[in-house]
């Protein structure tokens, strides 16, 4: 009788565990459907267009945040400008949020990533760079360095 509850007991708990296993969450990607853990490992690769895509899966999805992970992984291992632009947006975003401000240490990290992606051409983060040196805004205003970054933004992003 024993053996039999045993038993029992093993079935119920096997057949829940095989009913509760998720499907993985598909996004619609710039190119086409792909999974969001196919993304997450291309990414791992070194592969920008998925990050490029993994990154609007997540604005998408309404989970910003997600991708400071990986614009980490992306800026740190292979150096790519828009991860840089990411890391500094998601913080900002974070910190931002229900109205507050950037404390220090969090703005000094942001503007890091943000000056580093403005020296690799990123023409997000020089246009963000050279309005935040213009207003003076988590910068001392440097109207000449607002006005450099404008010049340079224009004949590398056209505005």
């Amino acid at each position: 009788m024993k053996q039999l509850l045993m038993s029992f007991i093993g079935v119920i708990i096997t057949i829940s565990l095989f009913s509760c296993k998720q499907k993985p969450v598909e996004v619609i990607t710039m190119n086409n459907s792909r999974p969001i853990e196919e993304l997450k490992q291309l990414v791992l690769k070194g592969d920008t267009a998925a990050f490029d895509d993994l990154v609007v899966a997540f604005m998408d999805k309404g989970h910003e945040e997600e991708n400071l992970v990986y614009a980490i992984f992306m800026a740190h291992r292979y150096n790519y400008p828009p991860a840089y632009f990411d890391v500094y947006s998601c913080l900002k975003i974070v910190s931002e949020s229900y109205g507050r401000k950037m404390d220090e240490k969090t703005k000094e990290l942001a503007i890091e990533y943000l000056k580093k992606a403005a020296e690799l051409k990123n023409c997000s983060a020089m246009i963000a760079l050279r309005s935040m040196y213009r207003e003076g805004e988590y910068v001392p205003k440097d109207t000449i360095m607002s006005k450099k970054l404008e010049e340079e933004s224009k004949k590398l992003c056209g505005f």
